[in-house]
């Protein structure tokens, strides 16, 4: 847990950056006959853009407030932006899959869960694990510098 806590600082924008990467590699892999289709994110598109809206937004905010050291800021968005990439997954796979909207099963169509699906999910965790020890020596109040007023 020691360990874990020194690369703090590296675990939430690499988290992100799994998530940015794997939102272009294939997220499912469909064989009907003779045809298969690999999809990835950028394919799926519609309201899946927002997963990598979230990883975007990790990845940009998290240098700015770390050096202002806004940690409570910092924990509220990558807590957030995880939230919502790991919510827009589950929702468009629930919607295709479970709807009705199509009558169709995965175990139907052949479909596998590619890296893309997996790594994404792994990289939001990762994101919203790292923010629970933002804080340097585990408090918010260590984060602080102290003010010595010297009089005179």
């Amino acid at each position: 847990m020691r360990s874990f806590k020194k690369l703090s600082p590296f675990v939430t924008p690499a988290g992100a950056a799994i998530a940015l990467i794997c939102f272009f590699l294939p997220w499912v892999e469909a064989s009907c006959g003779p045809v298969t289709v690999r999809a990835n994110g950028p394919r799926i598109g519609g309201v899946f853009w927002l997963v990598l809206a979230a990883a975007i937004v990790i990845l940009v905010t998290f240098p700015y407030f770390w050096k202002r050291r806004e940690w409570f800021w910092l924990k509220i968005v990558t807590l957030a932006a995880s939230a919502v990439g790991i919510l827009v997954i589950l929702y468009k796979f629930l919607d295709t899959f479970s709807s009705g909207k199509i009558d169709l099963k995965l175990t139907d169509i052949g479909s596998i869960l590619r890296i893309g699906s997996f790594g994404t999910i792994f990289g939001f965790v990762l994101a919203a694990l790292g923010a629970f020890y933002f804080y340097p020596n585990g408090s918010p109040k260590a984060a602080r510098p102290s003010v010595n007023k010297k009089d005179g």
